[in-house]
């Protein structure tokens, strides 16, 4: 579909996600999605949350791409470099899959 510039004074359907179900965002991220989404529900504008359900392959692939970069035997360089610490919740989810 192209891109059209909406008319001057035009209300807006504008999509946002929280999460992509990969990373976690901070709470200063998600505050700041949401102070945004409420700006633009003030002034009119139509805001809808999608579910990143659909960025499950996309997912996939980062997880797939950290895989092949980064695997020497389950991450190998990674999980020396933390020194016996924990990895990120995150990490898990790409060593789970390393």
């Amino acid at each position: 579909m192209k891109y059209k510039t909406p008319k001057e004074g035009s209300k807006l359907k504008i999509g946002y996600y929280l999460s992509d179900g990969l990373v976690e965002p901070s709470q200063a991220c998600r505050s700041a999605v949401i102070m945004a989404k409420d700006a633009l529900e003030e002034q009119g504008h139509t805001v809808v949350e999608f579910n990143m359900g659909a960025m499950q392959k996309i997912s996939e692939g980062v997880l797939l791409a950290y895989v092949l970069i980064c695997s020497g035997g389950q991450l190998k360089g990674y999980t020396e470099a933390l020194g016996g610490e924990k990895p990120i919740e995150e990490m898990l989810k790409i060593l789970q899959h390393a």
